[in-house]
């Protein structure tokens, strides 16, 4: 099962998409009346099409919150022994949730479970984004920015008819809504040419957002020879992939193919031994001041480049210890392993909460014996 509909991002898409539809309709629907009876026709033919556009719009919508990423089948285990990540528990495993973990799958917070090849968590359909509902997503964003071109060109022509040659008239205060519908539609295209960019070369690369964000750490941390991202088929392979992906019916998310070479173990034995350097590596940090969180408080550069909406934040309070895995443009990735407690007590937290936070209000870095040793990334 996806994401329900009573979301504020579901709800503002519909919103978005009902504003950009209704006033294209109302636009439209004007112009019907101001041509010339032959010209009416084509108008009705054009205006027919846009709504069933917008029903196919409105169709991968739903089917990409309704389908979901797909989750982990109940009782899974892997084929074989794959690289343990967790001592004990063979093949890659799921902290959170306690059970092994399908190849290219990632844990979602916002979800509170694992997605099937997991690329981001997307608020607007209220789920994630992955092996089940990419296609539809990808659908979606590429239908959409369509259907608001050709309703900002409705809402263009419409207004000059209104301003320009003046052969529709009455309505003055229904021109601010089309005015407001085409801003829409504007945004909408841009925002969404940019997703499905992005999209597009996450399928030429057969490469998730989270794997992306391993792929890229994989040099991080000292090692003998370059890391080779094992689903990299090629560009022909991965879009293959991506077909298989759209219309096999065997389709089921849980088994990939792997480039030659590659073993469907590589990148669980890259997270495993990138998690395990962080832990290594980490640091510890105590807050010294409570962490805002408005705009005008933490700067621009922090506003500018603030985690993404489906990324989780924690709000260290002054005296709590935070362990520090990751750094970037400010914002810090972490965990806080001890709070203040009664009495001012400073006492462990179990589990640790994970999340961004921003660096300024901390002070530098404390001696690691005082925080707990049994935490895991």
């Amino acid at each position: 099962m996806g994401g329900s509909v009573l979301h504020w991002g579901p709800l503002c898409t519909l919103g978005i998409i009902g504003t950009v539809t209704g006033t294209a309709v109302f636009s439209s629907l004007r112009l019907v009346s101001a041509l010339h009876p032959h010209d009416r026709a084509w108008e009705w033919v054009k205006l027919i099409t846009f709504i069933t556009w917008v029903m196919g719009i409105l169709y991968c919508f739903r089917r990409s919150m309704s389908l979901g990423p797909g989750r982990v089948p109940p009782g899974w285990k892997a084929d074989h022994d794959q690289h343990c990540t967790r001592p004990g528990k063979p093949g890659l495993h799921c902290d959170e949730c306690d059970r092994p973990m399908p190849p290219r799958s990632h844990h979602c917070r916002e979800c509170s479970r694992c997605s099937l090849k997991m690329d981001h968590h997307c608020p607007w359909i209220n789920t994630c984004v992955g092996a089940w509902n990419q296609p539809y997503f990808l659908g979606f964003i590429v239908s959409a920015p369509v259907g608001c071109i050709y309703a900002g060109y409705v809402h263009g022509v419409y207004l000059s008819y209104r301003w320009g040659r003046r052969r529709i008239t009455g309505a003055e205060k229904a021109d601010y809504a089309v005015l407001f519908g085409l801003g829409l539609a504007v945004g909408v295209t841009i925002a969404l040419t940019i997703l499905t960019v992005v999209q597009s070369l996450s399928i030429a690369r057969n490469q998730t957002e989270v794997e992306n964000w391993v792929v890229g750490r994989a040099g991080d941390r000292p090692r003998s020879a370059p890391f080779r991202f094992p689903y990299n088929l090629g560009l022909w392979g991965n879009i293959g992939a991506f077909w298989e992906q759209c219309f096999s019916w065997e389709f089921d998310g849980l088994r990939w193919t792997v480039a030659e070479g590659c073993r469907d173990t590589s990148l669980a034995e890259e997270v495993a031994a990138q998690r395990q350097w962080r832990r290594d590596t980490a640091t510890i940090k105590r807050a010294v001041r409570e962490q805002p969180m408005t705009a005008l408080v933490v700067g621009f550069r922090e506003t500018l480049c603030s985690p993404g909406l489906g990324e989780s934040k924690v709000l260290p309070l002054p005296g709590e210890l935070v362990r520090v895995f990751s750094v970037s443009h400010g914002w810090a990735f972490g965990e806080i392993v001890s709070q203040v407690g009664p009495g001012a007590a400073i006492v462990p937290v179990k589990p640790a909460r994970k999340g961004w936070f921003m660096l300024n209000g901390f002070a530098g870095d404390v001696d690691d014996s005082s925080a707990p040793k049994d935490k895991r990334l």
